[in-house]
């Protein structure tokens, strides 16, 4: 190979292009395995494993300063564009794009992916908190007495004003680790007492605690799928 290796570009497109195939790829090795006896699920183990992200932790970004940088790119673009028409002409570019402008698209639209994701999470929590308050009214209507404890917040006061997203890659989350936070994924793993994996996922979910069903239900889904006939008798998972 003369030490040339495939970019992680090509291997991310190569992934991307091919996950239905991949899939697939994942469900027949896991029938040889089963034909071949090595697939027994009288007790299988769950985890998950912290990845990390080709991104930096400090290129996170809460939805002010996202807003703002937004502001500032377009703007900055609308001032250079009027600069080079009055200088080259309209019609006319006259020169290469200033280096920090070149890939103004691509990054605008990184930044835009950023600010919807915040204003999705943020409207969620407004409306969570909404349903919670009117809830709670409805139960004092119909009882006839005020509900016991802190008087719930206001829908507007619901919003995480600290929540980040990061703008190198939208997809990733801050991850806690044993050796402090990361950016990166939550990959999960079910697999056998002889370290045969008989399910598998990516989560942005930063907590494994609520992978268990899910991780549960495609392993019995694999095992139908490959028609294995021993179920799973005992499954085990750590308490985080």
């Amino acid at each position: 190979m003369a030490n040339q290796l495939p970019d992680h570009t090509t291997i991310s497109r190569f992934r991307k292009d091919n996950e239905s195939y991949l899939k697939s790829l994942f469900l027949e090795i896991l029938r040889l395995c089963a034909d071949a006896g090595l697939v027994k699920l009288g007790k299988v183990s769950l985890d998950g494993t912290k990845i990390k992200a080709d991104a930096s932790l400090a290129s996170n970004r809460t939805l002010k300063h996202l807003e703002q940088e937004i502001d500032k790119m377009l703007s900055e673009a609308a001032a250079k564009d009027a600069e080079e028409d009055n200088t080259f002409g309209a019609d006319k570019r006259g020169d290469e794009m200033p280096e920090e402008l070149r890939n103004r698209d691509s990054r605008i639209n990184r930044l835009k992916a950023c600010k919807e994701r915040l204003e999705r999470e943020k409207a969620q929590a407004v409306q969570t908190q909404q349903d919670k308050i009117d809830r709670s009214k409805v139960k004092e209507e119909s009882t006839g007495k005020k509900p016991r404890g802190r008087k719930p917040r206001l829908p507007e006061e619901a919003e995480n004003k600290d929540a980040k997203a990061n703008v190198t890659d939208p997809d990733s989350r801050i991850m806690k680790t044993r050796k402090g936070f990361v950016q990166g994924l939550n990959a999960q793993a079910v697999v056998t007492e002889q370290q045969v994996i008989v399910a598998e996922d990516v989560t942005q979910e930063e907590n494994d605690k609520r992978q268990l069903h899910p991780m549960l239900e495609q392993t019995e889904s694999n095992r139908k799928t490959v028609e294995i006939k021993e179920k799973t008798g005992v499954a085990l998972a750590g308490a985080g």
